[in-house]
Order: C-alpha cells, then sequence, then structure tokens
C-alpha cells in the first residue's frame, strides 16, 4: 500500500487482485482501489497498475468534488418525508436502556418512525443516530419498491442477472456493481429526480454487461438514454446539494 497527497487530501492506495477480465480503479473513503486480474503475468500487472495509478491520480486532481465523500441527509424529531409514494414521520424519545433503536408502526397517512435514544448518548450522538436509524428504516421499507424497479429497467433493456440491490447508507458514489451481481444505490439519490436517479441504475446495468467505461459501454447507455451526458453534468452540478435538502420538503418522485 502507498499514501499520497492529493489536493491536500490522504489517499491510500491499495492494489487488489480480482477475477475480472479487465482491471479497474475505484476510490472509496480516500483509499483508491486498484484491481488487477489475478490472471495476468507479473510484470504486465504492473505496468497496468502503474497506469491506472497515474490515471486515477489525474482524474482526482481534476475533479476533486467528485471524489469527495459524500455528506448523508440528516434528519431530526418531527421531520416529514415523502420518498416513492410513501409518507414518514419521524419520532424521537429518550429510551431507558443502553442501546438505540427503532420500529415503524402506520399511523394515518404516515408511517411513523419511532426512535428510541439510549440514554448514554451526548447531544451530537443523538443526532448521529436519529439520522443513522431514519435513514436505515426509509431504506428498509422503500428496499422493495426500488428492487421493482430496478428490475423493470433491467428487464426492459438488459436482462442481466441482478441477485440484489442494496441501498447504502454513505457511499462515496453514486452506484456500483459487484462481481456477484448485487447492484448498490446511494441513499441519497432517492431524493434525487426520477430520470437522474434512472440514470444511476442503467450506468449500473451497463456495467453487469462491460465492467469498464470503454465505448462500447457508453453505447449502451446512450442507447436506452441518449440524454445521458445531461444525467452526469446535473450530478456533478447538483449532487453535493441532496445532503443539504431539508427533510421537511416533501420530496415527490
Amino acid at each position: 500500500m502507498e499514501l499520497i497527497n492529493i489536493n491536500g487530501i490522504d489517499y491510500l492506495i491499495k492494489r487488489e487482485g480480482c477475477t475480472a477480465k479487465n482491471p479497474y480503479a475505484t476510490v472509496h473513503k480516500n483509499i483508491i482501489f486498484i484491481r488487477i486480474p489475478i490472471n495476468l503475468q507479473r510484470e504486465e500487472g504492473f505496468r497496468i497498475f502503474c497506469e491506472l495509478k497515474k490515471r486515477m491520480i489525474a482524474k482526482i486532481k481534476k475533479s476533486p468534488a467528485r471524489f469527495k465523500e459524500k455528506k448523508n441527509i440528516e434528519f431530526h424529531d418531527s421531520d416529514r418525508i415523502n420518498l416513492w409514494g410513501k409518507n414518514f414521520i419521524v419520532s424521537v424519545k429518550q429510551g431507558n436502556g443502553r442501546g438505540s433503536y427503532a420500529h415503524c408502526k402506520d399511523e394515518g397517512e404516515y408511517k411513523k418512525i419511532c426512535i428510541s435514544l439510549a440514554n448514554s448518548l451526548n447531544e451530537e450522538d443523538k443526532k448521529r443516530h436519529v439520522s443513522n436509524l431514519t435513514r436505515r428504516v426509509i431504506s428498509k421499507i422503500l428496499l422493495p419498491s426500488i428492487m421493482q424497479y430496478t428490475g423493470k429497467i433491467n428487464k426492459e433493456h438488459f436482462q442481466v442477472d441482478v441477485k440484489k440491490v442494496f441501498i447504502k447508507d454513505h457511499c462515496s458514489k453514486w452506484g456500483s456493481c459487484s462481481e456477484k451481481g448485487n447492484i448498490n444505490l446511494n441513499f441519497l439519490l432517492l431524493f434525487a429526480p426520477k430520470e437522474i436517479f434512472d440514470y444511476v441504475v442503467i450506468h449500473e446495468l451497463a456495467h453487469m454487461k462491460v465492467k469498464n467505461h470503454s465505448k462500447e459501454f457508453w453505447s449502451i447507455v446512450q442507447k436506452v438514454m441518449p440524454d445521458y451526458k445531461e444525467k452526469i453534468r446535473w450530478l456533478k452540478e447538483n449532487g453535493n446539494i441532496l445532503s443539504q435538502i431539508s427533510a421537511k420538503i416533501s420530496i415527490k418522485n
């Protein structure tokens, strides 16, 4: 492993072997992962590693905001949220135990997220627990709809084997896919316009066919979404404001 400073931020460069056909690099929480196929000759693998490292450093220098860890949305007591056709209301109370937990129950038109906080928490930890538990409950409730929606796009345009879909609480990327056939989506995308959410899903489904960002990959994306470049531009210009959205604003997708 190697530590390098880029734009005043320390990044750890970590090389890993992979079973994929093509080498690739990703960035997560200030770690640059460079994955090299295990079947490559040592000299060739090292050459590709150096090339990918140089390329990733140049990308981070050119677009630092793109690789900055995204802050998640904070939630508070009495917040009301409308997402994917469901209404949520957050209710926080001080518990008597050492642990914090949350459950959801139907209350009229709302799904009430009931949060009980551990009695030993300071004010900062209380805020963090409320936000974390709220995001997890919302993700769990919306996941079936997200999976169904993703499956619909997949069936119409890709017909690839998607095992599972996950909504990630903290994610430096908008989306990612694994060799096991899983798709990970950033929680913040739930607050993005529908066409932006669609683009990220299409992007990851296209990666199920082509792992890299070659011309072949972008050709697949363009075939499904001809104006995909506008969506990329929107994310670059507006992605950071998603974490600043007030949970009290009713957002409909």
